[in-house]
């Protein structure tokens, strides 16, 4: 798979800094509508690692894909690299507040939340009316920590991968 808008590593002349790294991910499942809402909000949030966000437009597909470590044990210690790949997406909206460096690769989760009923729903389904019905929408917000960034999207469905292996603190 070629990759584009790769730039070499600042300090090095190779390009071996910008391969992708490279995890062994399996699909573990992909969610719709209510199935979706409770799986996102049965996540463990909060102190949750956002690494990367991307917007993917083509003719094809309409996705919002964040990369994140996510704690999976109630206390906090196991946490699993995961891409979460929000489809068929009708808004996507971010606020990012810079300024603040990040103490590590990424930038802690403040809180995440989904629900099939909120007020960007209704503003997604009035401003596509006059062009097709859209049902069974959900929308997504997440808040990081330390910025107070916001992260909305509004779609259809989501999947999640996982890297086989958890990380233990």
């Amino acid at each position: 798979m070629k990759m584009y808008n790769q730039r070499p590593h600042k300090d090095r002349e190779d390009h071996a800094a910008c391969e992708p790294r490279r995890y062994v991910w399996q699909i573990m499942r992909q969610y719709r509508h209510s199935e979706a809402v409770t799986f996102l909000n049965d996540q463990y949030w909060h102190d949750s690692v956002l690494y990367e966000i991307r917007i993917i437009r083509t003719n094809s597909a309409d996705q919002a894909v964040i990369i994140i470590d996510l704690i999976i044990s109630e206390d906090g210690l196991e946490s699993k690299k995961c891409v979460l790949t929000f489809n068929d997406c009708y808004y996507i909206g971010t606020r990012i507040n810079g300024g603040v460096d990040a103490k590590s690769d990424g930038e802690m989760i403040y809180q995440a939340e989904a629900s099939i009923g909120s007020p960007q729903i209704d503003r997604v389904v009035e401003t596509w009316k006059s062009m097709f019905v859209l049902t069974d929408l959900f929308h997504f917000s997440m808040t990081l920590s330390s910025t107070n960034s916001e992260i909305e999207v509004v779609c259809k469905s989501v999947s999640i991968e996982s890297n086989e292996e958890s990380n233990t603190t």
